[in-house]
C-alpha cells in the first residue's frame, strides 16, 4: 500500500505508534481532538494499520474516536497487549499525537522510514516523530504506559534520541506547547490548507474573501452544529436574497443585495474550509456546493436584469439582459462539462475555474454604488459569450491536439 500523495516510487507504508498519552493530544485544532484529527490525517494518507497508546487516557481517547467512526482497525497498545511482530514493519514509525501535521508530512516521514534512527523535532525542539526498532516496542511502550507524559521524555528515559533529524520542507508539522497554542495552530492549519484550494480560487476572492471566510471559520469550527452542508445552505439564502435585491428599483435595495452577494460570496468558502478542516469531505456535500454556486449565478443575473428593465431599460438593454443570462448559463454548462467533469488539471483549466467564480460581485458592488449597474449588465453580456468561445476554442485545439499525438502514435 503507498500514500495517496505522489512519491518518485512506490513505499510500503511502515506501521505507525500514534503516542496520545500527553494532555495535549485531547487539545483541540480546527474543531477537532489532536488525536482523532492524527488518526483521520492516517487514514487520509493510507495508513492501514495504526495502534494507539493513551495510557490512562484510553478510556477517553476510544469514546472520541468512536463518536468519529474511527475506531475500526485500531491496534490499543499497552504493557499488558503484546505487540504481534508478524503484522507489523520494522522499524515502526512513531508519532505524538499532540503533533498537528499533514499528508504531504507523511509522505517525507514514509519515504525516510526504512532507516532506524530518523528523528522529527517540532518546531520547539521536542521530539514528535521518529522510526523505532520493532524489537524494542515493548520497551517503548512499558516506558510510556507507566509515568511518562510524552514522546519525547520517553525516549529521553531510554537513552535519548539518536538520529539525523528530517526537514520535512513546508510540511505542516507542530506541536500544541508553550510556544504554540491550539488557537495558533488552528490558524496555522487553515493558512495550510488555503494553500492548497488558491489556485483554484477567484482572483479578487483570494485577494479578499478568504482572509473574512478564515476568520469566520474559526468561529464555527468549534461548534458541531455548524456543519458544512448548513453554511452552504446558508450561503444560497443569502445569495438569493442579493439577487432579490438587485430586482429592486432602489438605489438602497441594490446595494444591499450586492452586499448580501458578497457575503454570500465568503460563506461560499467558508462551508468548504470546515469540511476540509473536520475530514467533513462528501460527495453530497460536493454536489449541494455546486448546485448552489449555478443557483445563485443564475438568479443574481435574473434579478439584475429584472431590476433594470423595471428601472425603464432601453429596448438594447433589455436583449443584453437576456445574452447575459443566456451567456451565463451557456458558461456555466461548459465549464461543468469541459472542466469540472474532466480528470486532467492543467494551467487551462485552473484558470477557467478562477474566472468562473464570484468575483464578479465585486464589480456589481461598484456597479451598485455609483448607481450604474447597466454598466456591468452591458460588459458582463459581452464578455460571457466572449468566455464562452474562448472555452470552445480551447476544447476545440485540446481535441485536435489530441487526435493528432495520436494518429502519431498509430503504425503507418
Amino acid at each position: 500500500m503507498t500514500t495517496k500523495e505522489s512519491v518518485s516510487a512506490p513505499v510500503t507504508i511502515p506501521t505507525v505508534i500514534l503516542v496520545a498519552t500527553s494532555p495535549a493530544s485531547l487539545a483541540s485544532v480546527g474543531g477537532l481532538r489532536l488525536v482523532v484529527r492524527a488518526v483521520l490525517t492516517l487514514r487520509a494518507a493510507g495508513f492501514a494499520d495504526i495502534a494507539v497508546l493513551a495510557a490512562a487516557q484510553e478510556a477517553q481517547v476510544s469514546a472520541l474516536l468512536a463518536r468519529r467512526c474511527a475506531t475500526a482497525d485500531v491496534t490499543w497498545l499497552g504493557v499488558s497487549r503484546p505487540v504481534d511482530p508478524t503484522r507489523w514493519s520494522n522499524p515502526v514509525l512513531v508519532l505524538s499525537a499532540d503533533v498537528v501535521f499533514d499528508q504531504g508530512t507523511l509522505t517525507t516521514l514514509v519515504t525516510a522510514s526504512g532507516r532506524v534512527g530518523i528523528v522529527v523535532p517540532t518546531p520547539s525542539g521536542e521530539v514528535g516523530a521518529l522510526t523505532w526498532p520493532l524489537a524494542a516496542v515493548r520497551e517503548l511502550v512499558a516506558g510510556l504506559d507507566s509515568d511518562a507524559r510524552t514522546l519525547g521524555q520517553a525516549i529521553q528515559r531510554l537513552g535519548g534520541p539518536s538520529g539525523t533529524p528530517v526537514p520535512l520542507g513546508e510540511g505542516l508539522f507542530a506541536a500544541v506547547d508553550g510556544a504554540h497554542s491550539p488557537a495558533q495552530l488552528t490558524r496555522a492549519l487553515l493558512e495550510h490548507l488555503g494553500r492548497r484550494t488558491a489556485s483554484t480560487d477567484g482572483y479578487l476572492a483570494a485577494l479578499l474573501d478568504r482572509h473574512l471566510s478564515r476568520l469566520i471559520t474559526r468561529l464555527a469550527l468549534p461548534h458541531p452544529w455548524a456543519t458544512p452542508n448548513r453554511i452552504t445552505l446558508a450561503s444560497i439564502l443569502v445569495g438569493l436574497v442579493g439577487a432579490m435585491g438587485l430586482a429592486a428599483v432602489s438605489y438602497r435595495g441594490r446595494l444591499g443585495g450586492t452586499v448580501a452577494l458578497l457575503a454570500s460570496s465568503v460563506l461560499d468558502g467558508v462551508d468548504g474550509e470546515v469540511a476540509r478542516a473536520r475530514f467533513e469531505q462528501s460527495a453530497a456535500g460536493a454536489r449541494l456546493d455546486l448546485a448552489g454556486d449555478y443557483t445563485v449565478h443564475v438568479t443574481t443575473f435574473l434579478g439584475l436584469g429584472i431590476g433594470l428593465v423595471r428601472e425603464g431599460l432601453p429596448a438594447a438593454g433589455a436583449w443584453a439582459a437576456v445574452a447575459l443570462v443566456a451567456g451565463v448559463v451557456a458558461a456555466m454548462v461548459l465549464v461543468h462539462t469541459l472542466v469540472l467533469r474532466s480528470s486532467r488539471r492543467t494551467t487551462v483549466t485552473a484558470t477557467v475555474e478562477r474566472v468562473a467564480g464570484r468575483d464578479y460581485t465585486y464589480l456589481l458592488f461598484l456597479g451598485a454604488l455609483v448607481g450604474h449597474l447597466e454598466w456591468f449588465l452591458y460588459a458582463a453580456a459581452v464578455g460571457s459569450w466572449v468566455f464562452v468561445a474562448a472555452l470552445l476554442v480551447h476544447w476545440a485545439r485540446s481535441r485536435t491536439g489530441a487526435g493528432g499525438r495520436d494518429g502519431r502514435r498509430r503504425p503507418g
